[in-house]
């Protein structure tokens, strides 16, 4: 989508994007006087998921699979302070991905 800022003073500025996307470039300068348009694309995505587990005895790992390279990737999950009507532990992982990529998810565990 498109944001716009109001800046105080003209200038050259420093805009560093904190968002779930990744873009070409850490930092983009903006120069007031030229008055050009940022174009930022996002290059990958910050794919957050969530598992609801009864117990947690050891570490729960998820395991993604690229469905169009079948690369595995695992990442831990983060547990949560959030218990659901139901009595279930709420579990979040994180992942960059490439945009138009599809994965298989599946919850790895010592105790599964």
């Amino acid at each position: 989508g498109t944001n716009r800022f109001c800046l105080k003073k003209p200038g050259v500025y420093d805009l560093v994007p904190y968002s779930c996307h990744k873009f070409q470039q850490a930092s983009y300068k903006y120069d007031t006087a030229q008055s050009n348009e940022l174009v930022l694309t996002a290059k990958a995505h910050l794919m957050t998921g969530e598992l609801h587990v009864l117990n947690i005895e050891g570490g729960v790992q998820v395991v993604l699979t690229n469905l169009d390279t079948h690369e595995k990737v695992t990442v831990e999950t983060t547990v949560t302070d959030t218990v659901d009507e139901e009595g279930f532990i709420l579990l979040t992982y994180q992942m960059w991905s490439n945009p138009g990529q599809k994965y298989q998810v599946k919850p790895h565990s010592a105790d599964l």
